[in-house]
């Protein structure tokens, strides 16, 4: 057997490829099959002397029994390019109907080397059927995902849907017939065939089970989707209606809305739950004097609870309270401390500056002199007093 030839480069494969671009388009355009008989390749005006050999030896062509043929790599390449992401229902259908002629052949030949070229044509076009089949049903589920979320129009994006759905039920049916064939012709694949033939039927059957069962969940997410933007369509009819009423002050007056709304009981609709709020002893005094406060805790559904009660109020609670707090001005605090050589900490302590003295106050206010005039502030050491390590600040 003679060896392949292998390419020198992508430039060399490029030039060999050109040089038998007319042969190749020839060939690829002959049917479903894709091959040729010798003596009717020499008579094509594509032919070119010697080019036929030189892609046999490439790998680009295939002879067999006197045919030539394009090598399945390369088919399936030419294949993809004429038809990417492009939904061919006839694909389908022409490699079905090229199946059943070749099946038809086969029996009705008499003549051994014949039927031996027949039964090669099965094997093509089995492979072929698998092939185109999970092709197509790849590319419609694309197709529909894509539609459903990408395609802004709306009605645009229903009819692509209502074409791609029957377009799936159409491929749905082929591939039944496809199925029902292959099960029908049992006396051809299971008497007649070598167990090449029964092995890709095996295998050509389960490709079409698994597209049967795809296509049915493709078709039904289809449905699902024409129904969802159907109900979307009627649904932005009625609220463009809605809002012109409602613009036009006479929704109340000419729909039943309210009545509508209370029906269907929603959630605004319902009774809130009961909240507790927080009011001052002025605003109680002043806002809400007892009898008012009374009739709107009983309308508040309150005054049932049993909780204990509390005294009631004398004079002196209802005196609004009053404290005085000193003031201390720390721009003031620092200016002083600015003057001093010792630490501010010590500072505030032997001056009692805080409004009682105590250490807690005392600790406040050296933070918050601190915090106000960081950047003037010089950091030299630690000191720990009452459990608290508090650093050594002097002014720069």
């Amino acid at each position: 057997m003679e060896q392949r030839l292998t390419w020198q480069n992508l430039s060399h494969q490029l030039k060999v490829l050109n040089e038998g671009s007319s042969l190749l388009s020839k060939i690829f355009s002959n049917g479903v099959l894709r091959e040729i008989k010798i003596e009717d390749l020499t008579a094509l005006p594509e032919y070119q002397s010697g080019i036929a050999d030189l892609l046999i030896n490439y790998g680009v062509l295939s002879e067999d029994n006197g045919y030539v043929a394009i090598e399945s790599p390369h088919l399936e390449y030419f294949l993809d390019s004429q038809a990417v992401n492009r939904i061919s229902v006839g694909a389908v259908q022409d490699s079905v109907d090229q199946l059943y002629v070749a099946i038809q052949n086969f029996q009705t030949e008499k003549n051994d080397k014949k039927k031996q070229h027949y039964l090669r044509d099965v094997q093509k076009v089995l492979g072929h059927v698998a092939l185109q089949s999970m092709k197509q049903v790849t590319i419609l589920k694309h197709e529909i995902r894509e539609v459903y979320k990408q395609e802004p129009n709306l009605e645009k994006k229903i009819k692509l849907l209502e074409k791609f759905k029957e377009q799936g039920d159409t491929i749905y049916g082929i591939i039944e017939k496809c199925e029902k064939m292959l099960n029908t012709e049992t006396m051809f694949f299971d008497v007649t065939c070598d167990e090449k033939t029964k092995k890709l039927k095996s295998d050509v059957s389960n490709t079409l089970i698994s597209c049967h069962n795809w296509l049915s969940d493709i078709t039904q997410d289809a449905l699902q989707y024409l129904t969802q933007f159907r109900e979307m369509i009627i649904t932005n009819k009625k609220l463009r209606k809605l809002k012109e009423l409602y613009d036009l002050r006479v929704l109340e007056g000419e729909t039943d809305i309210v009545e509508r709304l209370r029906a269907s009981s929603p959630l605004w609709l319902n009774k809130p739950y009961p909240q507790s709020y927080k009011v001052s002893v002025n605003s109680v005094v002043n806002d809400f004097p007892p009898e008012k406060l009374k009739a709107l805790l009983t309308s508040n559904g309150l005054s049932a609870r049993k909780r204990p009660l509390s005294e009631p109020l004398t004079e002196e609670d209802m005196t609004p309270a009053k404290k005085e707090v000193r003031f201390i001005d720390i721009g003031a605090v620092w200016n002083k401390f600015k003057g001093t050589s010792g630490d501010l900490m010590t500072y505030i302590n032997d001056h009692r500056l805080s409004e009682h003295g105590t250490w807690e106050e005392n600790l406040t206010l050296f933070c918050m002199v601190t915090e106000a005039h960081i950047q003037e502030c010089k950091f030299n050491g630690y000191q720990i007093q009452n459990g608290i390590r508090y650093p050594l600040v002097y002014a720069k």
